[in-house]
């Protein structure tokens, strides 16, 4: 889907660094590792990461950076990754989130790793939000 979207909004610009924030073990890297120079995998879960790091090796791909994030601070990954990403994934984290705050923090954090430049080129949103999120 994501590639479809470059493709009708007549984006060239190249994919240097994908974020995905609750990766798993891996079932969005399998589609999504191959379009970046790198692939950053945030998880709470250090054998998420591990499952997730086997599963992009498995596809023989050598770019993914596995980052730990300690739940009561996720701002602190932000010193960990380096920014800016081109694409912020998330799927299926937002409905498991304590609160609707939490969340806040966690589009934050993403609006932070974005860059500066955010929004220059098309954005894609992928993703369903089971909690109210009120601004």
């Amino acid at each position: 889907m994501f590639v479809e979207f470059k493709r009708l909004t007549g984006s060239e610009t190249p994919i240097n660094r994908i974020v995905e924030w609750g990766c798993g073990g891996g079932a969005n890297a399998l589609h999504f590792a191959g379009l970046a120079g790198q692939y950053v995998g945030v998880d709470i879960s250090q054998e998420s990461l591990r499952q997730c790091a086997d599963t992009v090796h498995y596809i023989g791909i050598a770019n993914f950076l596995p980052v730990g994030m300690d739940a009561a601070d996720p701002e602190s990954v932000i010193e960990v990754i380096p920014s800016p990403c081109e694409l912020f994934l998330c799927t299926f984290v937002f409905e498991l989130l304590p609160t609707p705050e939490y969340g806040k923090r966690i589009l934050s954090i993403a609006r932070q790793l974005l860059g500066p430049d955010f929004p220059s080129q098309p954005v894609l949103a992928i993703g369903a939000i089971n909690t109210t999120l009120q601004t």
